[in-house]
């Protein structure tokens, strides 16, 4: 697993392009969609929304700063189980409190190579969350 995606909302707005390529990959994702209205001007984005939670955070290795409502808060340094990932290319981790999108490496290949843009992918290893206020 190379990275996760990480929306600064609880909510992924992504293109039709971003949509075709993530289909592509997994099928415990759903597509709702969304018009976007910029002056007389309609754009069709989709609403992402991942239907597999695994249980990936190896809790023993990754540092974070708590626990809060049952779920992981304030991780500085994300490690995952490999083990529970197995082929998954594309989920959401499990207990964690923001939201976290797993995405293969494979897939931020495939994303580089059709030139999408406005998509930031974080290596897990990288992934660090603001842990001011926590």
């Amino acid at each position: 697993m190379s990275g996760s995606i990480r929306p600064e909302y609880s909510l992924s707005i992504v293109s039709k392009e971003f949509k075709d390529t993530l289909s592509s990959y997994s099928t415990f994702l759903e597509f709702v969609p969304v018009s976007i209205l910029c002056g007389e001007n309609e754009f069709l984005f989709y609403a992402l929304h991942v239907m597999l939670y695994l249980d990936a955070f190896d809790i023993d290795k990754s540092v974070f700063v708590g626990v809060k409502y049952g779920m992981v808060s304030g991780i500085t340094q994300l490690v995952l189980k490999e083990s529970v990932i197995k082929n998954e290319n594309v989920f959401a981790l499990k207990n964690a409190f923001m939201p976290i999108i797993i995405i293969d490496e494979s897939i931020r290949l495939k994303v580089k190579q059709l030139g999408l843009k406005g998509i930031t992918f974080v290596p897990a290893n990288e992934y660090q969350e603001d842990i001011r206020g926590i």
